[in-house]
């Protein structure tokens, strides 16, 4: 029986059952001392994470280093645990984590309450315009008309030209489309937003990285990081969202910030033009 070199604390419920199915095959897609990304022959996307990188949708959080871990590895799992290259990581102690946060309590709220505290909001650092104004303006601007008009024609033809607009393994243009989708559920609108987040997906996320697909189809089903968590529970009980905000700008290089601006692109978007 191979010894486990480390016991996970939590799962997301989003990844809880892929991961401990016997028979788990993944592919190690990137390897990074904090995390490991594991993609299977589906496209579905696991994060192995320690502690500090903490709690996401498709994250097994567990206190171990992988900077031994080679990109391409092989990744399986028997039930009671994964398995790549050497490290062992047991799922039996693990807690269940729920990546999907409360929308519904905020239907009650009038619109108008909704637009105030908005209008409350600390603005936003620069991050996808500060890279790429040019590039993004015309799909924001597009996006936005969209939006207001409810047609899901040009909503899609927006998210494809932002979609994989920038570098890296979480593009500027992904992030900020993920905000979105978060900022179209916290202040909900007359319009069905499940259908307006799944229009975004669908032609966003076949123009992307396999990770960032994988994240902007959780932001879709209305899944967030543990950070995100906060800073929504923050701005619903109308408390500072200082430190939540901070903690949200800290993710990645700009993805933070990108992912903000989003979300209050889309809170906002029937408010004075601020874009």
């Amino acid at each position: 029986m191979r010894a486990f070199k480390s016991h996970a604390v939590s799962i997301s419920r989003a990844v809880a059952d892929k991961v401990r199915a016997p028979g788990f095959h993944a592919r190690v897609l990137h390897a990074f001392p904090r995390a490991v990304n594991l993609v299977t022959e589906d496209g579905t996307v696991v994060t192995l994470a320690d502690p500090t990188v903490g709690d996401g949708p498709l994250n097994v959080v567990a206190p171990a280093s992988f900077d031994r871990v080679p990109a391409n590895a092989i990744a399986w799992g028997d039930g009671r645990g994964l398995h790549v290259n050497g490290l062992a990581v047991a799922l039996d102690r693990a807690a269940v984590w729920e990546p999907r946060w409360d929308w519904e309590r905020r239907r009650g709220a009038e619109s108008g309450e909704r637009r105030a505290e908005s209008e409350q909001w600390p603005a936003w650092p620069a991050g996808l315009y500060g890279v790429m104004a040019q590039a993004a303006s015309a799909a924001i601007a597009n996006l936005r008309a969209a939006l207001q008009a409810d047609d899901r024609r040009k909503l899609t033809a927006a998210a494809a030209a932002l979609a994989g607009l920038g570098p890296g393994l979480t593009p500027a243009g992904d992030d900020f489309l993920a905000g979105v989708m978060w900022g179209l559920r916290f202040q909900p609108r007359d319009q069905d937003v499940d259908a307006l987040c799944a229009a975004i997906v669908a032609d966003a996320a076949p123009r992307t990285t396999p990770l960032s697909a994988a994240l902007l189809r959780a932001a879709g089903a209305g899944l967030a990081s543990a950070p995100w968590h906060a800073l929504f529970d923050a701005l619903d009980r109308g408390e500072d969202a200082t430190e939540a905000i901070q903690a949200v700008l800290a993710r990645g290089a700009t993805s933070g910030a990108d992912a903000w601006a989003g979300f209050q692109f889309a809170a906002t978007v029937d408010s004075a033009d601020m874009w």
